[in-house]
């Protein structure tokens, strides 16, 4: 098995498991700190179903490093993101980037993009791009992400 089918069957696994625990537990995401930690927390799993398409290779040493630009705290009540004061620059833009995936994930512009994004990313080179993209976000985070990630997918067609 190679590498990457190895990275097809983990994140198959982990997006399996993200879906079926939102099923599960939605109603239970009102317990959560806050809505604006439910809207990051929602982004977030929308987020990760694009990362397994790109089937982004992930170890120890590769997921320590990417989370530097994460938010290392539960989002409050008034947290604005973008201008949540005791955040990095970078943290802000990876709040903002999962707050347009949550205000998107519902629409069908959406789902046709999650639709053809996974249709590209079968794509050795343009899953690889996609890897260089998803790796440059997370080490300098842009809330330019989404966009970038379309203008992928039209190239890629």
């Amino acid at each position: 098995m190679t590498v990457d089918e190895l990275m097809e069957v983990l994140w198959e696994a982990h997006t399996g498991s993200i879906v079926y625990a939102m099923s599960i537990f939605t109603a239970e995401l009102i317990y959560l700190a806050s809505s604006q930690e439910q809207k990051f927390g929602i982004g977030w799993g929308n987020f990760v179903q694009i990362i397994a398409a790109a089937r982004f290779v992930t170890n120890a040493t590769e997921v320590h490093s990417l989370q530097v630009n994460l938010p290392y705290r539960m989002l409050n009540e008034d947290d604005t993101p973008g201008k949540i004061k005791d955040f990095t620059e970078s943290m802000n833009e990876v709040c903002e980037a999962m707050f347009d995936i949550y205000h998107l994930h519902n629409t069908s512009i959406y789902r046709l993009f999650i639709h053809e994004w996974d249709k590209v990313m079968e794509n050795v080179d343009c899953r690889a791009k996609a890897q260089v993209m998803i790796n440059n976000f997370f080490h300098s985070p842009t809330k330019e992400i989404i966009s970038m990630l379309f203008s992928l997918v039209e190239h890629c067609k």
